[in-house]
């Protein structure tokens, strides 16, 4: 059992290492050509949008950290029915926090004239561009919960494959085509939710379970757990 844990932690990190080292080297030639034909203005629009939408995120409140942490030992036992009851209490929490976080986005949308005060370009076609971020942000939290459970059975590997094999490919179409804001934010938004599907597809098919309805009882006993769990972390992650 050990030296099968040490390979997943090995085959994890190579891959972690490599596939970060493969997109920060993309990433850096990316920019460049950003910066060429878009300009400095639209790469400080895109920095403003992403430390706005990082600060949305804290709408997370540690949510994934507490589920992973609470799959472990299900998933060793390999008790199907905790693994189901831990996944149905997650998918409910994101989705409602996908909903409390496009609202939130919706609001300080209003005031992007504010945050941005010397944009060039108007502010409702700044709003288009920071709604296609927001989509981009909100999509994850209905999209990407079943991610923790392939990261808390040790095999992240699979989403760091599926990541940087999208990545690459819509990095590649942005150098293809002729580069634009739009095009840079919509190829984004597509990579996050086809990588997401792809890791959706991979989970449905090797945890089918956990599509099941979840045991009740089950529910109850873990949700006061992870509530609480939640509360410990939100308080970390606000310090």
């Amino acid at each position: 059992m050990n030296s099968v844990r040490t390979h997943k932690v090995y085959v994890n990190s190579t891959v972690t290492l490599v596939s970060q080292i493969a997109q920060i080297i993309l990433g850096f030639f990316v920019r460049k050509i950003f910066i060429k034909y878009l300009g400095v203005e639209y790469l400080g629009y895109n920095s403003v949008f992403v430390n706005i939408l990082q600060l949305l995120n804290l709408a997370d409140l540690g949510i994934g950290v507490a589920i992973t942490s609470y799959l472990y030992k299900p998933l060793a036992e390999n008790d199907k029915a905790r693994i189901t009851a831990i996944m149905g209490i997650y998918k409910k929490l994101y989705s409602i926090l996908g909903v409390v976080v496009l609202a939130i986005g919706l609001v300080v949308s209003i005031f992007l004239n504010v945050l941005i005060p010397d944009a060039t370009c108007g502010i409702w076609y700044l709003r288009i561009l920071f709604y296609i971020n927001l989509i981009g942000t909100v999509s994850t939290y209905f999209l990407a919960y079943k991610r923790t459970l392939l990261i808390a059975d040790q095999k992240s590997y699979l989403t760091n494959v599926a990541d940087t094999i999208v990545y690459f490919v819509m990095q590649l179409l942005f150098l293809v085509f002729k580069p634009s804001y739009i095009v840079y934010l919509s190829l984004n938004i597509a990579k996050n939710i086809i990588s997401n599907i792809a890791v959706s597809i991979k989970v449905n098919k090797d945890y089918k379970y956990i599509n099941q309805k979840p045991n009740r009882e089950l529910v109850k006993e873990y949700k006061p757990q992870i509530v609480q769990y939640v509360k410990d972390v939100f308080v970390s992650r606000i310090g």
